[in-house]
């Protein structure tokens, strides 16, 4: 699956108006592979109570998702 399908994927699943999320695949990815990493933003999802962006990244190593809000549901110390 190249970026595009799993996007038109979450597109179903996630309410994108609370939120953007983006994928940057270097390589397409298989479908259980898509699937696996779709945890990943789903459980974001709940830390994100202002909306925000979420960003999956990838290259031939490794998967990186990154979530930016200006407020979310984790607690910081100090």
């Amino acid at each position: 699956m190249d970026a595009p399908q799993v996007q038109n994927i979450d597109n179903a699943i996630y309410i994108l108006s609370h939120f953007g999320l983006h994928w940057h695949l270097e390589t397409d990815i298989d479908r259980a592979l898509a699937q696996l990493i779709n945890l990943g933003p789903l459980r974001l999802e709940r830390q994100l109570p202002l909306g925000g962006e979420i960003v999956v990244n990838s290259d031939a190593d490794q998967i990186l998702i990154n979530a930016t809000s200006e407020r979310t549901g984790i607690a910081h110390p100090g």
